[in-house]
């Protein structure tokens, strides 16, 4: 929600984000004795991210954002699953992006944005996980009024180690990379829809893979 309060000389807004999640774990186990395989699913509420503090400065050239939030751990987590939505613990996230037009039109832009995340204990564990970074960038170019077309990508690391007396091992930090492209449409001038589809690459310890989000934007 956009505000018309300035503070800072910045136009003041903030945020809330609901998530949903569909999780589904599935992998086939085999030794010298027996083989098998494993599965499971969970549907339900994911995290609450809530950005109570959002700040923007914009210009014929430029974009400035800066927010300070929180994940509310709301979705179902237990330590023993391997299916959760939720992740279990909160984390406070400082985030600040910048949009460069390329022209008068603002039809072409660059994109840079930086996050900060600062994690604490999981439910149920003496385990806190390490602070992570991630710097996002892009490209985008309205090909009409209504399309805009770009690329995208990103990279992930984990800039602190893991702390916890039941850790097996705190010495690996995690890290992952993403490329990636992105379509938007302004079905009407309040409504826009947009698709990216990302493939992560560069992974350790943790999952790699591809992910493809849907965004529907309403402005009143």
């Amino acid at each position: 929600w956009s505000t018309d309060i300035s503070l800072l000389g910045g136009q003041y807004a903030w945020y809330i984000a609901p998530s949903f999640s569909d999780n589904n774990l599935s992998a086939s186990i085999s030794n010298l004795n027996q083989s098998g395989s494993v599965g499971s699913d969970q549907t339900g509420i994911g995290d609450l991210f809530i950005q109570p503090l959002w700040l923007g400065w914009r210009d014929t050239h430029y974009d400035l954002s800066l927010g300070l939030g929180v994940y509310a751990p709301i979705g179902d987590y237990n330590e023993d699953s391997n299916d959760n939505v939720g992740l279990g613990f909160w984390t406070t996230q400082i985030q600040g992006a910048a949009y460069r037009y390329l022209d008068e039109a603002q039809a072409s832009a660059l994109m840079l944005a930086a996050t900060y995340e600062m994690h604490g204990s999981k439910d149920g564990t003496d385990i806190t996980p390490g602070d992570h970074f991630t710097l996002e960038y892009g490209f985008s170019q309205y090909l009409s009024e209504k399309l805009e077309v770009g690329v995208a990508g990103f990279s992930h690391w984990q800039v602190k180690h893991d702390t916890g007396t039941t850790l097996l091992d705190n010495t690996v930090d995690t890290e992952v990379h993403g490329i990636g492209a992105q379509l938007s449409y302004w079905a009407t001038p309040a409504l826009n829809l947009s698709l990216k589809y990302m493939s992560e690459y560069g992974a350790k310890a943790r999952t790699e893979g591809e992910w493809i989000s849907f965004n529907l934007t309403w402005i009143p």
